[in-house]
């Protein structure tokens, strides 16, 4: 690849970046109030998630007595993974930013550590909502998992290719 070429694969993962950052608390509030206004109510605005995450980023962090790194750590992580597959996933160009990465099983890989995570930290908290909490995500992960497996295989087997952005340029070709 290019100078050019990486430069443009960067830009593109920065703008799939500040898209999904951006755009997520809004599609959140667009989501809910559909959902409100299918069950006759007005809802609250489209708008409202992003004012929640104001107020939370504005409230004093809580860590629970007795809770190892991991429970600081799991957020990051969960986080980290979110936003590096928010990068290289291909939506804005079908040029990925980070070579090798964007193959469907390492992004479900990727996916699993932010849910494995997330499930240590209900667990190192050491209460029983905690480990209730950590084994209804890890029982989701377990039936959801597979699903999303087999989807990706049934992608890759038209293409040839369990890498993403080949998956994407193949579908551009030949949508049907």
């Amino acid at each position: 690849m290019s100078a050019t070429e990486t430069l443009l694969a960067l830009a593109a993962a920065g703008i799939q970046v500040a898209i999904v950052v951006v755009g997520a608390p809004y599609l959140t509030g667009l989501m809910r109030q559909v959902r409100a206004r299918i069950e006759g109510r007005a809802g609250a605005g489209v708008g409202q998630p992003v004012r929640d995450l104001r107020k939370l980023f504005h409230k004093e962090a809580t860590r629970p007595e007795g809770t190892s790194v991991v429970f600081v750590a799991a957020p990051l992580i969960m986080l980290a993974s979110a936003v590096f597959l928010a990068a290289v996933i291909p939506f804005v160009s079908t040029v990925a930013a980070v070579g090798g990465v964007s193959d469907l099983f390492a992004v479900v890989a990727i996916l699993l550590l932010g849910t494995v995570a997330l499930a240590l930290a209900g667990l190192d908290t050491g209460t029983a909502f905690g480990g209730i909490g950590a084994s209804r995500e890890v029982t989701i992960v377990a039936l959801v998992e597979p699903t999303i497996l087999l989807a990706i295989f049934a992608l890759s087997v038209r293409v040839g290719s369990s890498d993403l952005t080949d998956i994407v340029a193949g579908t551009l070709a030949s949508p049907a």
